[in-house]
């Protein structure tokens, strides 16, 4: 057991203190995912301007190129085009565009954090101390932090390709069964006072109601009748804002029969959701069995439309594709998962295979 990374400042403690702590790691394997990671380089959040832990790419673009080491194996493998030209990585997180360097930049430049900027200020100067905005507590090299965490990989690209499935499943069933049923229901209550261009019916029963409890002692037999009317608009209110919020994009609750049975099926024959997180992300385990069991999920989905029904054709002709797409996806990520030694060239097939 070695020490492979270090405090910045040293850790010193009282000399009456009875405390003591030793930092041990196993050289080559950093012992922490990208949350803390984040931390200790002083990114402080995975959703920063500058994301990645080992380089200085721009979240805006990183996902949305290759990199060199797949471009070249898609090379020797005969799969680019001609003319097209390799990628260039983005630089590591070393020399002038190291965490401490770019402390020391996002530091001078706003004294402290004393100054205040502008949105575009602010963007402009994360950009170019690559969204060091705390100081680092460990330097670790890129190369260590390259590896990342692939178990964590594994899990944030399974559960997202399931997300793009609920997501296409949603836009299919848009204007089916309890989606349509919910937008006449909400037109309905605009029109009994829920619209503010509609009057509302019960405002000045409202009113009225406010003005007899000063005179409850006189009128209690009709204040009765006027609160009933009150509360019914209170409860139609809330009702309207509860449908509102079902219909919002964000919302993950599913609108049509199709998105139901497809979380389900994924809960029953895959394993139990996590609660955090919307309540519809797997553990890497459980997301694994959901994968390998896929097909069976593809069975009962195509089934929920009869035959006769306009979207059957459409239902079979998407979970085909989303078939073919988690065979692939299962093989790479089942390799993330192991922790068996492989090749970069066996790593890289299924990648490319995955990713072709």
């Amino acid at each position: 057991v070695k020490y492979t990374h270090k405090f910045r400042a040293p850790m010193t403690t009282e000399t009456n203190c009875p405390l003591s702590a030793r930092l041990l790691q196993i050289q080559g394997h950093p012992p922490n995912d990208m949350k803390m990671g984040a931390n200790l380089n002083g990114t402080g959040s995975n959703t920063s301007i500058c994301p990645c832990l080992a380089c200085v790419a721009e979240k805006s673009t990183w996902k949305k190129q290759r990199s060199a080491i797949v471009w070249n194996y898609m090379e020797r493998k005969g799969l680019i085009e001609d003319g097209e030209e390799c990628p260039t990585d983005p630089p590591l997180r070393e020399g002038n565009m190291s965490t401490a360097k770019c402390w020391e930049v996002w530091n001078k430049s706003t004294v402290g954090g004393t100054v205040l900027l502008s949105k575009s200020q602010d963007r402009s100067l994360k950009i170019k101390c690559a969204s060091v905005t705390h100081e680092p507590l460990l330097f670790i090299h890129p190369d260590k932090l390259l590896l990342s965490d692939p178990m964590h990989v594994s899990s944030g690209v399974g559960n997202r390709a399931l997300e793009e499935m609920r997501k296409e499943v949603r836009r299919l069933e848009d204007g089916e069964d309890t989606s349509d049923e919910v937008e006449k229901a909400m037109k309905q209550l605009d029109l009994l006072g829920g619209d503010k261009d509609v009057p509302s019916l019960l405002a000045p029963l409202h009113r009225e109601s406010c003005s007899l409890r000063r005179r409850v002692s006189k009128a209690m037999d009709n204040l009765a009748a006027l609160e009933n009317y009150c509360q019914l608009q209170i409860g139609m209110t809330e009702f309207g804002c509860a449908l509102k919020k079902f219909m919002n994009k964000s919302s993950k609750r599913p609108r049509g029969k199709l998105e139901y049975v497809l979380n389900k099926a994924i809960e029953t024959l895959g394993g139990n959701y996590m609660p955090d997180h919307g309540g519809l992300e797997q553990t890497n385990g459980v997301l694994l069995n959901t994968l390998e069991h896929f097909d069976k999920i593809v069975g009962i989905c195509i089934k929920v439309y009869p035959e006769d029904h306009r979207l059957h054709l459409q239902i079979s002709s998407m979970f085909g594709r989303f078939q073919k797409l988690v065979e692939k996806m299962f093989i790479l990520l089942k390799c993330l998962k192991s922790q068996k030694k492989i090749t970069e060239e066996d790593f890289l097939e299924k990648l490319v295979d995955f990713i072709a």
